[in-house]
């Protein structure tokens, strides 16, 4: 009878404390890969920009991807969610809108290494210690006659 009861109450909480341990366990290991995910720095892709550029003639239309990466830790773990994203699309444009008026962006193509290192000056600046690196993807322009 004793057994019985023994066997009743000692072997649920030996259950309960084997899956706690388990579960703790497993959590653990699930976080240290997320952080080894992390590890690098996390990838934010900005989407596309495009701006113009007014000529007496003509207008130049520049159209740009822009990707960040952000540094792991504290500094750049603010940078890729909602309002974070928002505030580094923003500062893009107008760091884009600010180079639209120097005589680099008033002559012709621009390269796209000539946008990055631009735009990681700018950005650098603006959230020090969160970006990594700024890539464009792709830079291209257009030229549409003025009515």
């Amino acid at each position: 009878m004793w057994r019985r009861l023994l066997l009743l109450v000692l072997l649920p909480l030996l259950a309960a404390a084997g899956g706690f341990g388990a579960g703790r366990w497993l959590a653990g290991g699930q976080a240290a890969q997320a952080a080894a995910q992390d590890g690098p720095g996390k990838v934010v892709a900005l989407g596309k920009f495009a701006f113009q550029v007014y000529h007496p003639a003509a207008i130049r239309v520049f159209v740009t991807e822009l990707q960040v990466t952000l540094r792991p830790g504290a500094a750049g773990a603010g940078l890729a969610d909602g309002p974070g994203r928002a505030r580094l699309v923003d500062r893009c444009y107008q760091l884009l809108f600010a180079a639209a008026e120097t005589p680099a962006f008033q002559r012709g193509d621009v390269p796209a290494p000539q946008i990055a290192a631009l735009l990681g000056a700018g950005l650098g600046r603006s959230f020090p210690g969160g970006l990594a690196s700024v890539e464009v993807l792709s830079a291209v322009s257009s030229d549409q006659p003025r009515d």
